[in-house]
């Protein structure tokens, strides 16, 4: 199981670092209005989405999620891949993007290990010499 989550969080990571290549050779910056605003529970807290409308260089429009605090008809600055904005379209910084992709990389990268350590730690300790002292 451990594996299985480890290997799905590396795939999501390199796609995103994959992304994030993208995005620096070809990225584009585009304003975007905030047309829907909502709290949403993650785990123990809350955290603000946003919905966020803007036109890529084509015309075309898009809208994506994520999280921020501006108010709905506010604007943000929208950075984005021009050939796939619906998927890499981010009002967050080149930096940002990147580094929660290195996190989830060293996320997998853990789950990827943790199997391997506990089986050799067993392999380890099966291995240690009995003691020679006396039983009672």
């Amino acid at each position: 199981m451990f594996c299985l989550i480890g290997l799905g969080a590396l795939i999501y990571a390199v796609d995103g670092l994959r992304g994030a290549s993208a995005l620096e050779e070809r990225g584009r910056h585009a304003t975007g209005t905030v047309v829907a605003a909502e709290i949403e529970r993650q785990g123990r807290e809350d955290v603000r989405k946003i919905e966020v409308e803007f036109s890529a260089a084509d015309g075309a429009g898009h809208r994506f999620r994520t999280s921020g605090d501006t108010e709905v008809g506010g604007t943000v600055r929208v950075l984005y891949d021009p050939k796939a904005p619906e998927t890499t379209a981010t009002t967050g910084s080149l930096t940002e993007y990147r580094w929660r992709h290195f996190a989830m990389l060293a996320f997998g990268v853990s789950f990827l290990l943790v199997p391997f350590l506990v089986i050799g730690f067993f392999v380890w300790v099966g291995r240690l010499p009995e003691s020679d002292a006396p039983q009672s």
